[in-house]
């Protein structure tokens, strides 16, 4: 781990706020009026061995709590508080000691913090700091205060001490967040871009296949591992409840959401007929059975499409891989990704357009 403070002998001192630092900012009050905190005692710890490094601590505080005097007494603190004016204290600090705030580390989370933080070269604050308190911070750690911040601080400034996985410096975590942020951003836009002229011929060819199945009073049957799992059970209630509009529920099961049933099978079975099981006293004719799998091979789904009987219809739905299944109503819709995540987001905005089609149906408005 890099430290952001490249010599620990440069570090003269470390000046902490109390609230928000040593607390989690929450106080509670007896019936008699005390206030009463919750500090963490592995900052003790940390406190001690940050001494050993020969570094200088001070509580710095507005608070003229006694609590904040005691904690600072039993950590063998210097402690300056009831403080109306937290920076001109710190500078009075400064100019009696001889000392520059070049070799100080402030830690901070509230804007009282701030000017005394910006005579600092380094700023220290939790994650859930106020924002202007953020905007300047040279480290955010990644916990909130009052939960062992001042270990995360010990990590930081001593190397040798990396047990703790501590934050990026700000600057660099944000370069490469952004980055992040951009590439994803650029391969869902490359998605919707190839996705756009299959889309209409798609969500048409689905909507039929929906219709139909209605029509003739069958059901939807769902199939699918992992996050294709989930988006079925999602799919699926959007056509038992609804999607945008007032409409007769519309019949629709999932395979595998009896989780007694679906280990039972698998126990029994295999992992690998944990559909086509299930399946086989579920279909009836004229239902539909939607497969949602990114890869497009899992044995289990292929196990399941197998069982039906010749002529039963199949939505299947992959990644841009191709199938082998000889069936003459199987409807394969290829998303123009290998990517899973963004297969996944690619065929719930196809049906959520099919179905969105579907609702505006007048047939299936409620009578």
């Amino acid at each position: 781990m890099t430290s952001i403070i490249s010599k620990i002998a440069d570090v003269a001192y470390i000046f902490y706020d109390f609230d928000g630092i040593f607390t989690d900012n929450h106080a509670f009050i007896s019936d008699t009026g005390h206030e009463h905190v919750r500090i963490s005692r592995s900052d003790g710890f940390a406190v001690g061995e940050i001494s050993k490094l020969n570094i200088q601590q001070v509580i710095l505080s507005t608070e003229s709590n006694s609590v904040v005097s005691a904690r600072a007494k039993k950590l063998s603190l210097p402690c300056i508080y009831g403080s109306t004016n937290k920076a001109a204290d710190l500078q009075f600090f400064f100019d009696a000691n001889n000392i520059s705030g070049q070799h100080c580390i402030y830690v901070g989370n509230d804007v009282n913090d701030l000017d005394a933080m910006l005579l600092c070269e380094y700023r220290i604050a939790p994650q859930d700091a106020h924002p202007k308190i953020l905007s300047v911070a040279t480290h955010i750690l990644p916990v909130n205060g009052g939960a062992h911040l001042i270990r995360y601080l010990l990590a930081l400034i001593d190397s040798s001490l990396s047990y703790l996985n501590v934050s990026q410096p700000l600057s660099e975590s944000r370069d490469k967040l952004t980055e992040v942020y951009i590439e994803e951003l650029n391969q869902r836009k490359a998605l919707y871009k190839a996705l756009e002229p299959l889309c209409r011929n798609y969500a048409l060819h689905i909507h039929s296949y929906l219709e139909e199945t209605l029509s003739k009073s069958g059901k939807f049957i769902w199939c699918g591992n992992g996050g294709s799992f989930a988006d079925s059970l999602h799919l699926s209630a959007e056509l038992t409840g609804r999607l945008r509009i007032e409409r007769s529920p519309l019949p629709s099961v999932v395979l595998g959401a009896n989780p007694s049933s679906l280990t039972a099978i698998a126990n029994d079975y295999g992992y690998e007929n944990i559909f086509s099981r299930e399946l086989s006293c579920t279909y009836q004719e004229h239902d539909l059975l939607i497969v949602l799998s990114t890869s497009g091979t899992s044995t289990n789904v292929i196990n399941a499409i197998n069982s039906l009987p010749e002529g039963a219809r199949v939505l299947f739905i992959s990644g841009d891989h191709p199938i082998s299944i000889p069936r003459s109503n199987l409807l394969h819709i290829r998303m123009p990704s290998k990517n899973t995540a963004l297969v996944q987001e690619a065929y719930k905005f196809l049906l959520h357009t099919a179905f969105s089609i579907l609702d505006n149906e007048l047939c299936y408005r409620p009578r």
